[in-house]
């Protein structure tokens, strides 16, 4: 499995909507929801610029890159 991102403008009707204090809205389908439950996205400000780090409790493995993972 593998984490991918796109802009949406609005979340689809069976989205589950999460927001950051700064507003930042993610929408998460409910297939998807089964796997990411529990996660938390983080920012690492130590690599080059910047890089969104990804802190499943479900995954049993992961890519070194942090963009794919095994549940």
């Amino acid at each position: 499995m593998s984490y991918i991102f796109k802009w949406e403008q609005a979340p689809k009707p069976t989205d589950n909507v999460f927001e950051s204090p700064d507003g930042t809205r993610i929408f998460v389908d409910r297939k998807s929801y089964t796997y990411l439950d529990g996660t938390v996205l983080d920012c690492d400000s130590e690599m080059l610029g910047q890089s969104l780090i990804f802190r499943n409790p479900n995954a049993k493995s992961a890519c070194g890159c942090g963009l794919s993972f095994q549940v």
